[in-house]
């Protein structure tokens, strides 16, 4: 009774939603793979990712070079409504899909573009490979975002990104539409497209174009940044140890590159 009273105080203070939440939200598992689970109506959704995580997994494993660090610990949510996925997992209720180090949330809203489920998934599970070894603070304070979103979009080969090319990216950033990428993050966390006053599909391809140009330059030294950052070296002073240069200079190459091509 206690428990329930605590949380019941909790409800009624902002914030205290995803609480409530995962107290009270049940999930059925699918049997054959137990570490996803999800709510009646979407075992459809639940299936599929089944049939395919040990690939999505593989894939992220290729892509970054390492194992997940804990894989055992990783667990998915499908859930029924796109209300209960935005509380349980205190993203907005619209996105198709979030993930914390341990947990990937998938919203039914992605049933409207099924065919981006594995894409969807495979960038999540990129957003936990990464947590997992530099853990929630350094995530969210060190790592800046587009970093792990252009993983994100360049390892599930553009989920998250679907609705802009590549080339469309790169004629928006010719046209002067772009975002600076920083050299770390800060205590309020990441930047996000409405900050470049940029549509997400726009700002993800364009992470993604720049974090494949870091690793087209020198396949070996993008490798050895990734691996000592989840072995804990500082974001913003791995650049000029692997490519000669810091982050200023490696995006104003970029920048003439891509406004002179």
């Amino acid at each position: 009774m206690f428990r329930v009273a605590i949380l019941l105080l909790c409800v009624l203070v902002s914030g205290c939603s995803t609480l409530w939440a995962r107290y009270a939200y049940t999930f059925k598992t699918i049997e054959t793979v137990p570490r996803i689970n999800y709510q009646g109506p979407v075992q459809d959704i639940a299936e599929k990712i089944a049939d395919n995580l040990e690939g999505d997994m593989k894939h992220v494993i290729d892509f970054t070079g390492q194992p997940f660090k804990n894989a055992d610990a990783l667990e998915i949510f499908v859930f029924e409504s796109k209300e209960k996925y935005a509380k349980y997992s205190s993203s907005s209720p619209k996105a198709r899909g979030s993930a914390t180090k341990n947990e990937i949330y998938i919203s039914p809203i992605i049933r409207e573009r099924i065919h981006t489920l594995g894409p969807i998934v495979r960038h999540e599970l990129s957003h936990s490979h990464l947590r997992q070894y530099v853990g929630t603070l350094r995530y969210w304070i060190e790592i800046p975002g587009w970093f792990h979103e252009g993983i994100g979009v360049l390892v599930s080969n553009g989920g998250g990104a679907e609705t802009v090319s590549e080339e469309e990216a790169r004629q928006a950033l010719r046209a002067g539409t772009f975002f600076v990428p920083r050299s770390k993050s800060s205590i309020l966390g990441h930047k996000y497209a409405s900050d470049y006053n940029m549509k997400p599909h726009l700002y993800y391809r364009q992470c993604a174009n720049f974090v494949m140009y870091l690793r087209e330059l020198s396949p070996k030294s993008f490798n050895s940044v990734y691996f000592d950052l989840i072995n804990g070296h500082n974001f913003e002073v791995v650049w000029a140890k692997h490519y000669g240069k810091d982050m200023e200079k490696l995006w104003s190459e970029y920048l003439n590159k891509g406004t002179s091509d």
